[in-house]
């Protein structure tokens, strides 16, 4: 996923000279991560011959560019770095599975932040590529990074998958399929209950707000395009919903862009009122669509009661309560009413 792309620095543009850094750089076993060959990961040797890593990976994607691949930064200047044209910086975890691979510190290791901190001082644009399986707290270096790509752990093919999205040969679509902490035990999940907001934010009044950007870094289906979409016209077949009808809302997403690229239209919806606290939203259904520039198209979504209203008890029954809710696409909102005399 693209998290960040501050002035477009990516994607990287006919470079000359590329400097590269960090332990994920010329890794195999970390892109695979644990259980791939063995438990923790296998010994380097032992991944397939023909398996590129990000370094090798990037010498095909760039045949005309330097790669410059630096172990030790210790060795080199911050005029050597202003030579380049870009500074990508692999960084990450190492191979682990359960038990051994527990963690008590959520943080990306210091000598990561000590490495990004000298690389920052560069005027070069800075890329971090994080290949995890669990987000690292990079809060404290973020605001230094000009580029942020979660790579998440792609297998024996996503180094080239990196290089293709760094060099725009393919265009990111990715969404977060989880909210990204921003401190350690700070963290709320997507569909957090109203009581939440309150804990982290007593003077928000607004219980139906999206979560604060100071509680995480990024929310739940973030995600950045090489192009820009547009959502509009966002209607509902009806605002009033009996037990047996179902709405259908729809939306027109446009491509506002010079790119082709796909959009990943997520549909949330909120009950406004519930005996028991109900989220602020919960995904109820999604749809990616891919659209040329300047391209339209109108998406719809169909809400049935027994689908998508409902709540279970503690005894997990279905809760059905008389009241409104809230679809939200994009952001763009409408509301309806349930009626639930059968």
């Amino acid at each position: 996923m693209l998290l960040k792309n501050e002035n477009n620095v990516l994607p990287v543009q006919n470079p000359s000279h590329i400097i590269l850094a960090g332990q994920s750089a010329d890794s195999k076993r970390n892109l695979g991560g644990g259980w791939t060959i063995a438990w923790q990961g296998g010994d380097e040797e032992r991944y397939p011959e023909d398996m590129h890593t990000i370094y090798t990976a990037l010498q095909q994607e760039f045949p005309d560019a330097r790669i410059e691949h630096v172990e030790d930064l210790s060795e080199i200047s911050v005029d050597h770095l202003n030579a380049a044209d870009a500074i990508i910086y692999a960084g990450g975890e190492e191979p682990y599975a359960e038990f051994i691979g527990n963690i008590t510190d959520a943080n990306l290791a210091r000598d990561q932040k000590d490495d990004i901190a000298f690389l920052s001082e560069s005027d070069t644009p800075l890329i971090l590529v994080l290949v995890q399986g669990r987000p690292r707290l990079i809060t404290n270096i973020y605001d230094s990074l000009d580029a942020l790509i979660h790579a998440g752990l792609p297998g024996f093919e996503g180094a080239e998958a990196i290089a293709n999205v760094l060099s725009g040969a393919v265009n990111p679509s990715g969404k977060l399929p989880f909210s990204y902490p921003r401190y350690s035990g700070h963290s709320l999940n997507y569909n957090y209950k109203p009581s939440d907001m309150f804990f982290y934010h007593p003077d928000n009044q607004n219980h139906m707000k999206d979560p604060n950007p100071s509680t995480m870094l990024y929310i739940f289906g973030d995600g950045l395009s090489y192009t820009t979409f547009e959502y509009s016209d966002l209607t509902l077949s009806a605002n009033e919903l009996g037990m047996e009808d179902y709405i259908t809302a729809s939306v027109t997403v446009t491509n506002s862009g010079d790119m082709a690229g796909m959009e990943s239209v997520l549909w949330y919806l909120t009950n406004t009122v519930g005996h028991i606290a109900r989220p602020v939203r919960e995904l109820k259904h999604f749809e990616k669509v891919h659209l040329e520039p300047g391209e339209s198209a109108t998406l719809t979504f169909d809400i049935h009661p027994d689908e998508s209203l409902w709540y279970p008890d503690s005894n997990n029954e279905r809760i059905f309560e008389d009241g409104d809710f809230l679809v939200r696409v994009g952001e763009l909102r409408d509301r309806f009413h349930l009626h639930t005399e059968r």
